[in-house]
């Protein structure tokens, strides 16, 4: 079964992303990005749950805990994955290993952010410090060593230049580390991955009315759901927590419901600021935040390439970012986005 593809209003299905951002954003196409429709179909999105988040959250992580024989925690230190660590570890649900991944090498300083991996000096490192977790595995792995080999990565294997059509929703070369991670993890079956994705986008309609949708760039970042029976799953957005994304996002609406409606509510910055105080209430506040990249082809997790530009990857995601901008006449400045279908709450 597919749980999310692309497929156009006139009934035509893309095998590749890129494809259908070519139809939509040259053609003038209506593309959708198809994610679990059928199952968040039949979800009624008016009610809002009667537990608190916090229950919500501690029945989530408690449903995977009873699911598999292995969880694995991908830990980035942003407050998403935080307030996942904090729903196991202060409800006493084991997690059997904490993943933190990074351009560790590369780095000079752990006094400024130079590679992208400060909130793990900053966040993880002091709340796995903090935290007694005796029977947790924690690794922290060096991406970049993965990269003197490209054969270490079966996307380049099976499709060389061509891989960023099948990685995911971004091209970045770190995300064929990420396409393979339950390899190098050497996990065994009736494993999962957790993500700490997705915070809840609400916006409004020209009539006012709430509405979310899905976006690939933030669901499909992290590639394929299950590989030989190594299951990933997102923490908040999947149809297994849907009641955790109904809560939020009627958490949200009363929010905005309650104010004089102004268009920058929804901006982007001061709407993630004030969602955050919403939905979480980190017990360990963070002590870093790191700026979000605006470069969906070169994000700031690529930056060791800067010191590789002699190397077999250097070339390689030269010679692929090349092919991608001949085939389909993209902007480097621009993002890319493809939505799901819109679900109203009333």
């Amino acid at each position: 079964m597919l749980f999310d593809y692309y497929n156009s209003e006139n009934g035509k299905v893309y095998d590749n992303r890129y494809d259908a951002v070519y139809d939509k954003y040259h053609n003038n196409e209506m593309v959708y990005f198809y994610y679990r429709d059928e199952e968040y179909d039949k979800i009624n999105w008016k009610i809002e749950p009667s537990e608190n988040l916090a229950q919500l959250y501690k029945e989530r992580a408690q449903q995977i805990r009873d699911t598999y024989d292995y969880v694995v925690l991908c830990y980035s230190g942003g407050i998403d994955s935080t307030n996942v660590l904090e729903s196991f570890y202060y409800n006493n649900i084991h997690i059997d290993e904490i993943v933190s991944v990074g351009s560790f090498s590369q780095d000079t300083t752990k006094d400024i952010d130079l590679n992208h991996n400060k909130d793990i000096y900053d966040n993880v490192a002091t709340s796995l410090n903090a935290f007694h977790l005796p029977n947790t595995k924690k690794s922290f792995i060096d991406y970049t060593t993965y990269f003197n080999d490209l054969n270490n990565f079966s996307l380049y294997k099976e499709y060389n230049a061509e891989y960023y059509k099948y990685i995911g929703a971004y091209p970045s070369v770190t995300y064929l580390f990420w396409y393979d991670l339950p390899k190098f993890l050497n996990l065994k079956r009736n494993s999962i991955i957790i993500y700490g994705i997705e915070k809840p986008f609400i916006q409004r309609d020209e009539f006012g009315k709430f509405f979310v949708q899905f976006s690939d760039s933030s669901i499909k970042g992290y590639s394929k759901y299950n590989i030989s029976g190594i299951h990933r799953t997102n923490f908040y957005s999947d149809p297994e927590s849907e009641k955790i994304l109904r809560k939020q996002f009627h958490t949200i609406i009363n929010h905005y419901n309650h104010q004089e409606y102004k268009e920058n509510y929804l901006n982007p910055e001061t709407y993630t600021d004030t969602i955050h105080k919403l939905i979480y209430d980190l017990k360990n506040p963070l002590r870093f935040i790191s700026k979000k990249g605006t470069n969906v082809f070169f994000s700031g997790r690529d930056k060791f390439l800067k010191y590789k530009q002699n190397s077999d990857i250097y070339n390689f995601y030269g010679k692929a970012m090349k092919h991608m901008v001949d085939n389909y006449s993209l902007n480097f400045n621009s993002k890319y986005n493809l939505y799901t279908k819109k679900y109203y709450f009333i």
